[in-house]
């Protein structure tokens, strides 16, 4: 297999790996941009830790932690979704600024998917987060993928 060849295949198979392992949840963050609100009661949102943050600052990475009620056509739900997707960011403040919206035993938002009530979120819409952009990096591989496997493939007469 010539080096060419062999390239466009590591790059397809690369850019499915990627766009399949966040497609999923790109999916889901744009869903939630069709569902409807509801009020809801904010138990408790804080900020936890993943790392020990040992090799320094930048191995820390933070995400949210909330827990709030809300009830739909008269049943009670308890939700824990700040987004549809998992948030993490090694920066502390930026995710402060985020929960600030939601200040403990306070009336909020909760969107929530009316196939399936238990299903909600705090912030609608897809990620802009590493997940956003593995998506991207994937699809993008996979194009240029494609087209040099095809341009080599009918350079060598194999279609």
């Amino acid at each position: 297999m010539d080096k060419v060849l062999f390239l466009a295949v590591v790059l397809l198979v690369s850019g499915a790996f990627l766009f399949s392992g966040t497609a999923k949840t790109v999916k889901v963050g744009v869903e939630t941009e069709s569902w409807p609100a509801v009020s809801g009661n904010m138990q408790f949102s804080q900020i936890l830790l993943k790392g020990s943050g040992e090799e320094g600052p930048e191995e820390a990475l933070y995400y949210p932690d909330v827990k709030y009620y809300y009830i739909v056509d008269g049943v009670r739900y308890e939700g824990n979704k700040l987004f549809a997707y998992d948030y993490f960011t090694p920066n502390k403040e930026v995710l402060e600024d985020i929960l600030s919206k939601f200040k403990n035993a306070t009336i909020i938002d909760v969107f929530y998917d009316e196939k399936n009530p238990e299903r909600s979120v705090l912030i609608q819409g897809a990620s802009d987060s590493k997940d956003a952009n593995r998506f991207n990096v994937g699809s993008i591989l996979m194009i240029v993928g494609g087209m040099l496997f095809f341009y080599q493939s009918m350079k060598k007469g194999l279609f």
